[in-house]
């Protein structure tokens, strides 16, 4: 998975235009017209204004942090895959009972966990279930969530860089790419799971012993 050769430039074009033209635009108002404002229209636009800057921090962080998963060198370090989950702090974070431990960084599974976690609240979740067993030489990680689900319209694409259905609500469809430049670079696999209800999503990462180093 390389960032460069899957940027996607009509979908970042719209992404990065949208709040661009939009605090450009009210930049030209403010500037024109300012003098002739109310109180309550300039600070609706200066509002706006500070969306939008957000909106592109937002897009700028997921950015270096899509970089830097590429970037990151595979890990030998053992964790407890249940451990790490619990470390989010959730009150919407349901995790299974039991010891799941894999060959990924801590930092890297976090940063995947905290993605679907995320991502799963702002389609309207309000529980996620996280439950890894060992099957062979894998873990298999489930997050699933109790959310309104992924069309399947969209399901070929949600690890696609810039690809997001959320792009006027602050989505930068950066989340679920970072995921999967993370869980390869540990050697594993994610995937969009089929669900009767919500959304789930499967992880695989090399088992590990008890004791392993």
């Amino acid at each position: 998975f390389l960032f460069s050769a899957h940027f996607s430039q009509n979908s970042a074009s719209k992404i990065y235009l949208g709040p661009i033209a939009a605090a450009r635009g009210a930049v030209e108002l403010l500037s024109d017209h300012l003098p002739d404002m109310t109180e309550r229209q300039a600070r609706h636009f200066v509002d706006n204004l500070a969306t939008d800057v957000a909106r592109l921090e937002r897009l700028a962080e997921r950015l270096l942090a899509l970089a830097q998963a590429d970037l990151a060198a595979a890990s030998a370090e053992v964790v407890d895959v249940h451990a790490v989950a619990r470390t989010l702090g959730s009150p919407a974070l349901h995790v299974a009972e039991g010891q799941a431990l894999a060959r990924v960084p801590h930092a890297a599974l976090r940063v995947v966990l905290e993605n679907l976690l995320e991502n799963a609240l702002e389609q309207g979740a309000t529980r996620v279930d996280v439950r890894a067993r060992r099957q062979g030489d894998k873990v298999t990680l489930r997050v699933q969530d109790d959310g309104p689900g992924i069309a399947p319209a969209h399901a070929a694409r949600v690890f696609d860089p810039f690809y997001t259905t959320r792009a006027d609500r602050g989505g930068t469809g950066l989340g679920l790419a970072i995921c999967r430049a993370l869980v390869q670079n540990a050697g594993g696999r994610i995937a969009l799971a089929q669900s009767d209800a919500g959304a789930a999503f499967t992880i695989a990462l090399d088992a590990a012993q008890p004791g392993a180093p």
